[in-house]
């Protein structure tokens, strides 16, 4: 089974998030902030993190960041919305993001990076 921990601080995104990824291949774990994240995910490593960047507490980029420095190995999905923009977009995969979506999405658009990624961390 493949864990995933969602950092967003928008809540109902966070409920539309968890309905859409509910698979029995998935556990989905999920943080309100990066602070949050970070902690959580230093508890509890999961396989996938899906972050977005801008949230209060820590940034996207902050945890992004961290997470490479400290877990190399992990896959990152960086979310954000349009006052991201393309800046934005090159400098978390920068950063070491493993893939980037543009808000708003369709929950089929982040399944497909999912599953893209399981397939490299199944290699």
């Amino acid at each position: 089974m493949t864990q995933i921990l969602l950092v967003e601080d928008d809540k109902m995104l966070r409920t539309a998030i968890r309905k859409g990824l509910d698979r029995d291949d998935l556990e989905l774990h999920e943080a309100s902030n990066g602070a949050e994240g970070l902690q959580l995910f230093r508890e509890k490593p999961t396989d996938i993190v899906i972050t977005d960047i801008f949230m209060p507490e820590k940034s996207g980029v902050a945890v992004i960041s961290e997470l490479r420095e400290e877990f190399p190995d992990v896959k990152i999905i960086a979310m954000s919305g349009a006052h991201g923009g393309t800046c934005k977009l090159s400098s978390v995969l920068m950063i070491g993001a493993d893939r980037y979506l543009q808000k708003p999405f369709q929950i089929s658009e982040l399944l497909v990076l999912i599953d893209e990624l399981i397939v490299e961390i199944d290699c």
